[in-house]
């Protein structure tokens, strides 16, 4: 049972992020310079960047693909996710903030926001469902993290706040 990320946080570092809940470590995250290793209870994945125009991101477990992000449609705002048969969609928005939001077909479950408008860039997650099988919710969580981390980066952020919202 994943509990209530209301008060959950990331502590980050270049090398390794772990988000903290009820100051327990609930997911772990370490970064290398082409695969980032994320873990949660006994459940270990690989995560890696592919391609160039057609950007992905390939989640492996034990070796093999276990989900993959690919970027649909002609401006890349909007990514499809899938795992175990079911199907997730990324969209982002761009300007001030910085938004990605991971849906299903029912409804919005997360969305990480950038705001870098202030001297130190803040991040915050805010999930909006927890009615979504625990390992794929804990999943979307790494990889928003993941995602928004890179933006962050590029963006010149070396250091920045995260923090999740109600």
């Amino acid at each position: 049972m994943i509990p209530n990320l209301q008060s959950a946080h990331w502590e980050h570092s270049k090398k390794k992020a772990e988000l903290i809940v009820d100051g327990s470590t609930l997911i772990e995250m370490e970064f290398g310079k082409k695969t980032t290793s994320v873990s949660f209870g006994k459940e270990k994945f690989e995560l890696s960047n592919e391609g160039f125009w057609c950007p992905r991101i390939i989640i492996k477990q034990k070796g093999k693909v276990a989900a993959m992000q690919k970027h649909i449609g002609f401006w890349g705002t909007k990514s499809e996710f899938e795992i175990n048969g079911k199907t997730y969609t990324a969209k982002t928005k761009q300007g001030i903030l910085f938004n990605i939001t991971y849906s299903n077909e029912n409804a919005d479950i997360l969305t990480y926001k950038l705001d870098a408008s202030k001297s130190k860039i803040q991040i915050s997650i805010e999930v909006k469902t927890y009615d979504v099988p625990e390992q794929h919710l804990l999943l979307l969580v790494a990889l928003g993290f993941y995602s928004i981390k890179n933006v962050a980066l590029e963006a010149g952020a070396n250091d920045f706040i995260l923090s999740a919202v109600a």
